[in-house]
């Protein structure tokens, strides 16, 4: 189990793969039942090697999204989200009819544009990491050092 616990730790556990409102939660115990309930129409998706579960705040912003998280019973600590509070997705919802691959050219569809502009997110809120802002080498280390000082502590 070990090995499994090392694979699973770092950095890379804390950033979630996509630039766009979203949260996360290690995929542990209740995890993916709680992001099953939690992330609506949005799919929740695996990533850092199956460690940790994610969805787009689709359908609902980020804070609807964070109390949901919290109040289905995920550990405080554990979760985060990236975006403001009332950041929604700017990716398009999955349809349940169509399914195909043309869902990036409903996007470009001028009938569609109120419904992206509903997606972007706001930016009134600063509460929240700042979409669309790359993370620099210097924050990863100083990230990475918090983290590991953090889980030292907790197994000490």
């Amino acid at each position: 189990m070990s090995s499994t616990n090392t694979t699973c730790t770092g950095v890379s556990a804390w950033i979630l793969p996509v630039q766009d409102a979203a949260c996360g939660l290690p995929n542990t115990g209740n995890g993916s039942s709680i992001m099953d309930k939690c992330c609506g129409v949005a799919d929740v998706s695996k990533y850092n090697d199956d460690c940790g579960l994610y969805c787009l705040a689709q359908g609902q912003n980020v804070g609807d999204l964070l109390s949901c998280i919290e109040d289905a019973g995920a550990t405080p600590g554990q979760f985060f989200c990236s975006g403001n509070q009332t950041a929604t997705a700017t990716a398009a919802v999955p349809s349940s009819t169509g399914g195909s691959d043309d869902d990036d050219d409903e996007n470009d569809d001028p009938s569609s544009t109120s419904d992206s502009d509903e997606a972007e997110p706001t930016e009134t809120d600063n509460a929240g990491v700042r979409l669309g802002q790359p993370v620099s080498k210097t924050g990863l280390g100083v990230l990475a050092m918090l983290f590991c000082s953090a889980l030292l502590g907790v197994a000490a």
